[in-house]
């Protein structure tokens, strides 16, 4: 996930606009970042809660379901990487964490 868009602070933030296809063809996602923490802004990329625990499920409304998949399935592992903090839109709870803290 190469970003399209990069701006980074004086003090070590950061936010990135990286490309997430499959819902649409340009959707996109927004990556801000601080010295330690992460929150990823997900958009459609997750819509409903399922998908966190399988990446694979599929909803209806996606424009290429095979690439949503991949799609999410990156984003769900730079998240865990970065022990990201995820801001969802269409979850019942707006920030979750892709796995439990540790």
């Amino acid at each position: 996930m190469s970003p399209l868009f990069v701006w980074a602070g004086r003090r070590g933030e950061r936010v990135l606009a990286v490309p997430t296809p499959g819902h649409t063809v340009g959707h996109q996602s927004v990556v801000v970042g601080g010295s330690r923490d992460e929150v990823i802004i997900t958009g459609d990329v997750l819509v409903h809660a399922v998908q966190l625990a399988d990446p694979g499920v599929a909803y209806a409304l996606e424009n290429d379901q095979a690439t949503a998949r991949a799609t999410r399935r990156a984003l769900l592992r730079r998240a865990e990487r970065a022990d990201a903090v995820l801001a969802t839109a269409h979850l019942h709870t707006p920030f979750v964490r892709s796995r439990p803290p540790r």
